[in-house]
């Protein structure tokens, strides 16, 4: 048997380490994004900053930490590759929300 907690704590230098680590850039671009829960729906967020791993969003509501999704496209279009990603935190901002994104491929 298996127990997902153990496996977790093997599995943390993967690739997905803390995104702190690499070095972030700062954008005035946006994402658009494909929810998992709502595939047919995008939806446009401004992006902060990013790097090879991830990426600082802005949202109007909290995203819920876990949720998954697809990147559709960036605006404007520039060196774009489809990624998924995950929710990795959101937190209130100044009567906004920013939401750490880890991209997963």
């Amino acid at each position: 048997m298996l127990h997902d907690q153990s496996m977790s704590r093997s599995c943390q230098n993967s690739g997905l380490d803390n995104r702190r680590t690499e070095s972030r850039t700062k954008t005035d671009r946006e994402v658009l994004i494909a929810w998992h829960h709502a595939p047919d729906q995008g939806a446009r967020y401004g992006v902060v900053n990013e790097s090879q791993g991830g990426c600082l969003i802005t949202s109007t509501v909290p995203l819920i930490e876990g949720m998954t999704g697809m990147v559709l496209g960036r605006i404007p279009a520039k060196g774009h590759r489809h990624s998924s990603l995950v929710v990795a935190w959101s937190r209130p901002v100044d009567g906004t929300w920013h939401v750490g994104l880890r991209y997963l491929s």
